[in-house]
């Protein structure tokens, strides 16, 4: 997969759109060091068993993906986050690999400007 096509272009335009100095490299910033502490909670969590914060973990990166425009992280934690709503975590830890995966190809699209 193309770097180009990890990001959606237009979550990078709303937020420049927004008008505010630094404000796309600071929520760029806050979610390339947020993300490493979700996808290692969920970790924990399906190694745990623990769906309900399998699933809150996975919400939150759900909302963070999307305003980066990570559409495909995004889809992951969609499917995370229902199958711990669903109080099962028995294909979670193939979803967070896949998840950890996937973000270091949309940290290396973020740090280096291909949308």
């Amino acid at each position: 997969m193309a770097l180009a096509s990890t990001i959606d272009g237009k979550a990078i335009d709303i937020i420049r759109a927004l008008g505010k100095p630094n404000l796309l490299d600071r929520i760029i910033m806050l979610f390339c060091d947020d993300t490493p502490k979700l996808l290692e909670s969920m970790r924990q969590a399906a190694a745990q068993e623990d769906a309900k914060t399998l699933a809150s973990a996975a919400h939150r990166l759900k909302s963070s993906s999307a305003n980066v425009g990570a559409v495909q992280l995004a889809a992951l934690c969609v499917q995370t986050e229902m199958l711990g709503r669903e109080s099962r975590t028995d294909k979670a830890c193939t979803l967070v690999a896949e998840m950890h995966a996937e973000f270091q190809r949309v940290r290396l699209a973020l740090e280096t400007r291909q949308w």
